[in-house]
């Protein structure tokens, strides 16, 4: 594992600048909180947004990051944005933009995909500092983002359009013989994070 502030940047790869949040994909055994405490104040205001777990418990998957983070001094704040009416909460978008960073937690990628387009929340994520994308979610942020369903390119929400992330799964396979050569494909091991930084991005695998 890098240590101290590298371990975001633990080994950089080509990148275009593009204006655009900082982004950080966690797979599901990256140290998280570790890599967030090397990057941001020690008191840092973090806010959590579980939408994409509304299927198996908003609540628990807030709850688990926020565990997660418990051995940082970080203000840990859970936004329970659930649905359209949720996502359009005035409150919650100012929250986002105020923060250091915005954790959304794994789940279904498309449910939060269709419920924050178009929405203040949606809207307050291009103005975060730092947006964190937990699990298979990560591949939502960028356009095109990758079908889970079919590994097809899509719509996504377009916080960065110069790669796609996406992660392992059984559709990898038909997601690379479906993208041109050109194209910057980042595929999110459960112990990597793959991190985007003022237009580079940077690959960290936990050892």
């Amino acid at each position: 594992m890098s240590g101290g502030g590298e371990i975001c940047r633990s080994g950089q790869t080509r990148g275009v600048t593009i204006h655009s949040p900082d982004f950080l994909a966690a797979g599901s055994e990256f140290p998280l909180a570790e890599c967030l405490a090397a990057q941001l104040p020690s008191e840092a205001d973090v806010v959590i947004i579980p939408l994409a777990a509304v299927f198996t418990g908003a609540a628990e998957a807030a709850i688990a990051v926020a565990e997660l983070l418990g051995g940082t001094e970080f203000r840990v704040e859970a936004l329970l944005v659930t649905d359209k009416e949720s996502a359009n909460n005035e409150h919650f978008a100012q929250r986002i933009r105020e923060a250091d960073a915005v954790i959304v937690t794994d789940g279904s990628p498309l449910h939060l995909r269709s419920t924050l387009r178009e929405t203040e929340v949606e809207r307050a994520l291009r103005d975060a500092s730092l947006v964190v994308g937990m699990g298979s979610v990560a591949t939502v942020f960028g356009d095109p983002m990758i079908d889970p369903r079919g590994g097809a390119p899509t719509t996504g929400m377009g916080l960065f359009t110069d790669a796609i992330v996406t992660v392992e799964g059984p559709t990898l396979e038909r997601t690379r013989e479906l993208l041109t050569d050109d194209v910057e494909l980042y595929v999110v091991e459960p112990k990597m994070g793959i991190y985007r930084h003022s237009g580079e991005w940077y690959v960290s695998s936990a050892q």
